[in-house]
């Protein structure tokens, strides 16, 4: 089992209108991306270097509602709601097993929702009450199956993260899990506080833009 870091995420209340807020205090622009027909949702994206990247997501105003309450906690965002740093995404090999051996360490991170659009085929563990795991401090683990990933064709944008650290009062529950699937990729820090979570981009010019689930962002 090895883990690495696969995508960040934040959340927003409109998705046109979070691009723009996240464009103006970052200076970075966000790609389109797709829609989530099952849970209602749709995204914009960011390529941060390698195989990893930065989300957006929000509801989707024109898609049905879905028969289940919708992942990440979305359903209570508020619809002029900023963006939020919200949760962070580990990539595994095998999410049924790192599933099971998360539980055996006191972490309950979901069941694995099966999903595709296009060429991409993916797995992701989604809890049944829609609720982020330590609301988002405990990771959503992913696994790509057919060894397609979405970064194979996002533009370069010099962008990388650097590093992104999170802050809970059960931080040991987290690492203890993380560590039993292999240990945590070298950019990511786990530590007692908070809650909260905050990642730094490098932009190619070496700008750091710093992001926090609470406290918004700063350059």
């Amino acid at each position: 089992m090895t883990l690495a870091l696969d995508h960040v995420a934040l959340r927003c209340g409109d998705l046109n209108a979070g691009a723009n807020t996240f464009a103006r205090e970052t200076g970075l622009a966000l790609a389109p991306g797709g829609k989530h027909p099952r849970m209602g949702t749709h995204n914009r994206l960011l390529f941060t270097g390698g195989d990893t990247y930065l989300e957006l997501i929000s509801i989707d105003p024109t898609a049905a509602n879905p028969e289940e309450p919708r992942w990440f906690g979305l359903d209570d965002v508020l619809p002029d709601a900023a963006p939020t740093l919200s949760f962070w995404v580990l990539r595994v090999t095998d999410l049924d097993a790192a599933l099971s051996i998360a539980r055996d360490h006191g972490l309950d991170l979901g069941a694995p929702l099966a999903l595709s659009r296009g060429t991409l085929n993916w797995r992701l563990a989604v809890r049944q009450d829609g609720n982020l795991p330590l609301g988002g401090c405990a990771p959503v683990l992913i696994e790509w199956p057919e060894g397609v990933h979405p970064t194979q064709t996002m533009a370069e944008t010099g962008v990388t993260v650097s590093r992104l650290e999170v802050r809970h009062p059960d931080a040991s529950s987290i690492l203890a899990a993380c560590t039993a699937l292999g240990g945590l990729p070298d950019t990511v820090y786990v530590d007692n506080g908070g809650p909260e979570i905050s990642v730094t981009l490098r932009k190619s010019s070496g700008q750091d833009v710093v992001i926090r689930s609470q406290g918004g962002i700063r350059q």
